[in-house]
């Protein structure tokens, strides 16, 4: 099986569906690490990772963005849109059997946004099944852990580098190899 996990760095939060397609944020930095499970193991090996800043429409970036995510305007300033990289993210993502995030809904919501402003949502090749460590979690203290204290959970040490999109991945991949030792993914 092929696993995809990722994250986004955005310029907000989304809005409700029903606001305009304008008024949604962008994603700003995409990480996706593709890891295989072969069958009956429980180690992951390495496949490929796709690691790129975009450019969105719409520039200085708010300075709070700047300062959750560290990402500053020069960063971003030349970086590639979403429609140049449509192609490489959509060729990276074929043939993956699962795709893996944190805050799944929202990750995923975020893919959305950028697939409809280009009119590709029903040409992106979603992977069948879908896991959100956030979902998986929950039977652990019965409400929503943040990726931090899950990953203390998982490791017994702080989560550094939070809110980078690469980082957070491999935090990611640490929580849920651990998820599945704990018996909370089957």
């Amino acid at each position: 099986m092929i696993y995809a996990f990722f994250d986004t760095e955005t310029t907000g939060l989304l809005k409700p569906e029903e606001a305009s397609i304008n008024l949604q944020p962008e994603i700003i930095e995409l990480y996706i690490v593709k890891l295989s499970l072969p069958l009956g193991s429980k180690e992951f090996n390495f496949v490929d990772e796709l690691n790129t800043f975009m450019r969105p429409k719409t520039l200085p970036l708010d300075p709070i963005i700047t300062k959750i995510t560290n990402i500053t305007n020069e960063m971003i300033a030349d970086a590639p849109t979403f429609i140049s990289l449509y192609p490489k993210i959509a060729e990276f993502m074929t043939g993956v059997d699962y795709i893996v995030a944190h805050n799944l809904t929202f990750d995923i919501g975020m893919l959305d946004v950028e697939l409809k402003r280009i009119e590709c949502q029903h040409k992106f090749p979603w992977p069948r099944f879908h896991h959100c460590t956030v979902e998986k979690s929950l039977p652990i203290e019965h409400h929503r852990l943040k990726l931090a204290a899950l990953h203390e959970k998982a490791t017994g040490h702080p989560h550094e580098g939070a809110h980078r999109a690469k980082e957070d991945t491999m935090a990611l991949v640490t929580c849920y190899k651990w998820l599945m030792e704990e018996g909370y993914i089957l």
